[in-house]
């Protein structure tokens, strides 16, 4: 987790929201809000600001960014297969499309 995050008095609240959020895309902000003692109100305001969606984001692909590239490399052989869809993905992922 970010250490700004961490040491910040605010937001240092939402470090066990996104901890839960990152582990489980599947659980809903309400699940969370029950697991963490966090109101479901509260939680949906961070969701409005910019900086929470970034440092769930940025937790994310601290946790899970390495496994992008075994998506990319699946997209690449569907590609090759001749799956449109694949293509288009793939050159806009490159810069190329």
């Amino acid at each position: 987790m970010d250490k700004k995050i961490i040491t910040n008095p605010r937001t240092n609240r939402w470090v066990p929201v996104i901890e839960l959020h990152v582990q489980d895309l599947n659980l809903s902000w309400r699940q969370i809000s029950e697991k963490v003692d966090v109101s479901y109100d509260t939680i949906l305001y961070w969701t409005k600001m910019p900086e929470f969606m970034e440092a769930c984001y940025d937790h994310y692909m601290q946790i899970h960014g390495s496994k992008a590239q075994y998506v990319v490399e699946a997209l690449y052989r569907e590609a090759l297969e001749g799956n449109v869809r694949a293509i288009e993905l793939y050159l806009k992922h490159t810069g190329k499309y």
